[in-house]
């Protein structure tokens, strides 16, 4: 019999283009441009036009990771390319995510629940969802699994530890979140491996990071005369993390005692004084600081953004995210040494989701790249229950929280106790 282990990787391929594919069909390229988009699109027409990393096609900006507008500039460069032509290639580099979950699941899980996994994250409309938008998270979301699967290749050997500091550093040249992840990464290593190979294969990881990003950081240091590691929106994003803004935590606001800031013309300048500022307003306040933490955790885990990934959808809630988040929560808690045994990689990305949230702070989108990572624990917690004498009241009782929520939500009653925490 010929060998046929290709046909399931396969499937899942092509069950998870087909659902993107169609998301990119009746949507048509109609995705409104909004939040990050048009300082995306405007550095890609830079780009394109050959002004440079620049949004107003003259002035050098780090204002935005490198990559992705490199990848809007070239995609854009295609003969009549427009919006549906960005939603096609990330329709395809989000397929491929799915088939490298599947991947990274069969190194993780038994055979079963990787196609399980496989098929859950290929299905995931909110994840889906996020091609048809002018955001960074579809490609990042695939450079932070591979690495995490070059991870998981050969403990063996180092040039699996050096293939994935090369993968995290473009990820990084995506989103900065990726620096702090490549950091726990790292832990990971510190806490799993013996001393001699952690150190070694560390600092193969590190190296390789350090190397995707030098060219970045040298170009920041020649046009800012400062060490700026990955963007310069970092002092304005701390600063609204503390300060909150009138649209919510997410937005970007200068509060009116602080308008001297609109002064400073230098960028790089801008970002460390909003830091020094609010450092100092921590250390001022630091009770003030840590009553923000519930808010922050709250809105990482906001289960009603399903309007603003799927427009046509008719609900807030997120019913997608409620039953993965319910059944990895199920996996954690009920079966926690099988889990921490197979899967404590992935806890640790995960911490770096949860520092980052705390110091700066949470909202669905900051969650979106992880969505792989949790629909892998969730598996596990759907095949303890199916494997449990009372799976049909345990199957029972996660509809019942999910339809509950969905309808206290609906209502506005879970709306009205969040009112202050305004997502989006």
């Amino acid at each position: 019999m010929k060998n046929r282990s290709f046909l399931v990787p396969l499937i899942i391929l092509l069950i998870a283009l087909s659902l993107r594919l169609l998301l990119v069909y009746f949507d048509g390229g109609s995705v409104p441009i909004t939040g990050d988009a048009p300082n995306y699109l405007a550095i890609a027409d830079s780009l394109r036009e050959g002004k440079g990393f620049s949004l107003n096609g003259q002035d050098p900006t780090a204002t935005r990771m490198p990559l992705y507008p490199l990848f809007l500039a070239g995609v854009l460069s295609l003969p009549e390319a427009g919006m549906r032509t960005i939603q096609f290639f990330q329709a395809l580099i989000d397929s491929l995510t799915c088939l490298l979950v599947y991947f990274l699941a069969s190194r993780l899980l038994n055979k079963p629940n990787s196609v399980i996994c496989g098929l859950i994250i290929a299905l995931y409309v909110p994840m889906a969802s996020r091609c048809l938008s002018v955001y960074s998270e579809t490609l990042f979301t695939f450079f932070l699994v591979a690495s995490i699967l070059l991870l998981v290749l050969n403990q063996e050997y180092i040039w699996p530890s050096g293939a994935a500091g090369l993968v995290m550093g473009i990820g990084t040249l995506v989103r900065p979140n990726g620096l702090v992840i490549g950091i726990f990464l790292v832990l990971w290593m510190l806490f799993f491996y013996n001393w001699k190979k952690a150190l070694i294969h560390s600092a193969a990881f590190l190296f390789c990071v350090s190397l995707v990003l030098a060219p970045w950081v040298i170009r920041n240091a020649a046009v800012f005369d400062r060490f700026i590691p990955t963007f310069t929106l970092s002092g304005i994003t701390l600063y609204n993390s503390y300060f909150i803004p009138e649209s919510g935590l997410g937005y970007n606001e200068i509060k009116p005692e602080h308008n001297e800031v609109l002064s400073i013309n230098n960028e790089a300048e801008r970002s460390n004084y909003l830091t020094r500022l609010t450092l100092k307003h921590i250390e001022q306040h630091p009770l003030q600081a840590i009553k923000l933490i519930p808010m922050k955790l709250s809105l990482l885990i906001y289960p009603f953004d399903m309007k603003w990934m799927q427009k046509d959808w008719p609900f807030k809630y997120n019913i997608f995210w409620g039953i993965i988040a319910a059944l990895a929560i199920v996996a954690v808690v009920f079966d926690a040494s099988f889990v921490w045994k197979r899967l404590s990689i992935l806890f640790f990305p995960l911490g770096a989701l949860l520092l980052s949230t705390i110091l700066l702070y949470g909202s669905p989108r900051m969650r979106a790249p992880f969505d792989p990572l949790i629909a892998v624990f969730a598996t596990v917690g759907a095949a303890w229950v199916w494997k449990n004498r009372r799976r049909y009241l345990w199957i029972g009782g996660i509809v019942v929280a999910n339809v509950g929520t969905m309808l206290l939500g609906e209502s506005g009653y879970i709306i009205k106790l969040l009112k202050n925490l305004k997502p989006w």
